[in-house]
């Protein structure tokens, strides 16, 4: 099991990150899948302040690079007792920004998964 912070080299969070997961069963995990998740708590705070604390999951790839679909990883979630990101789907990039002025502050943002998610149609 490796940990690992996306940003900045910091140690405090993989640390924090290695006691959340070993109070867990981690036997819904495949051994052969990669799963993303956030750690979410009072002292990580970037932008957004959450009333939650926890992991949260936000993608898994199989062993051969495929994402691992949403119903999939929602199951993952429910079984470790994690939360998991919420998803929406655009047809258009005027779409997504039209849904991001209408999201209270205390939101965090959104981010495309694929070139062909965030064209300007």
């Amino acid at each position: 099991m490796a940990y690992r912070d996306q940003g900045q080299s910091r140690p405090d969070q993989a640390k924090w990150a290695a006691a959340q997961i070993r109070d867990h069963d981690l036997s819904p995990l495949d051994t052969e899948t990669t799963y993303l998740a956030e750690a979410v708590y009072p002292e990580n705070r970037i932008v957004v302040h959450y009333s939650y604390t926890g992991l949260v999951l936000l993608a898994a790839y199989s062993g051969e690079g495929a994402e691992v679909g949403f119903d999939d990883l929602l199951t993952v979630g429910d079984r470790l007792g994690w939360r998991v990101a919420k998803r929406h789907s655009f047809a258009s990039v005027s779409e997504l920004l039209a849904l991001a002025k209408t999201l209270p502050l205390r939101r965090k943002g959104s981010c495309c998964d694929s070139p062909a998610a965030c064209d300007s149609r």
